[in-house]
């Protein structure tokens, strides 16, 4: 099961119900991925639960469906402790991201990546990470540049935002990864992983 994560566009917040956009279409994420509209199609009868953080579900999605933007839903959160908590966060604005859980079944490469026409959707999580481009690139023009070497800490554990394989095939613990930083946002959310996965994050000259 593949994850991607997208900062949502919440609409309306009650006691115990949200709305918003759980998925956009045709912006390249930072996993080189593209979701056109369509995707979901396959999905949208499916019965789809919400997680927080893909881990202890919270309640189930009670509608979606497609529009030009994106996959639009409205999630109902059980009346539970950590239901009620999550709602807090979600109505002062500290959680305002949506991961979705899903599997693949159909799609195309392009120069850029996979461009995903048909998904398979699981789940959908509140989480506090970006990995959906249009999340974290708010497009500081004159950013220059960066290259980060991120190695040592909880590397894996980083990784495995991002994707599962690093769940079922950890790196060794010797290994180094290279990320390009854009823009100051990009820079902000290195920074924070580097304090929350006690990362050794230097800066490539």
């Amino acid at each position: 099961m593949e994850k991607k994560t997208y900062k949502f566009n919440l609409q309306k917040a009650e006691k115990n119900t949200f709305e918003g956009y759980a998925s956009t279409f045709d912006n390249v994420d930072l996993q080189g991925d593209t979701v056109v509209r369509g995707a979901f199609l396959n999905s949208l009868s499916n019965h789809v639960l919400v997680l927080y953080q893909h881990d202890e579900v919270i309640g189930k999605v009670v509608d979606m469906k497609e529009d030009d933007k994106g996959l639009f839903i409205k999630a109902q959160i059980s009346d539970t402790e950590l239901g009620r908590d999550v709602m807090t966060l979600i109505r002062d604005g500290v959680i305002n991201r949506m991961s979705i859980g899903f599997n693949i079944l159909d799609y195309d490469v392009t120069a850029e990546g996979r461009l995903l026409k048909g998904i398979e959707l699981f789940e959908v999580s509140a989480v506090a990470f970006p990995a959906n481009k249009e999340a974290v690139i708010t497009g500081a023009k004159n950013y220059k540049e960066k290259k980060y070497r991120i190695y040592g800490g909880n590397l894996n554990n980083y990784l495995a935002l991002f994707d599962d394989y690093f769940i079922e095939n950890p790196i060794e613990k010797e290994a180094v990864i290279i990320e390009t930083v854009k823009n100051q946002e990009q820079e902000e959310f290195y920074r924070d992983m580097q304090e929350m996965f006690d990362l050794t994050i230097e800066e490539v000259v």
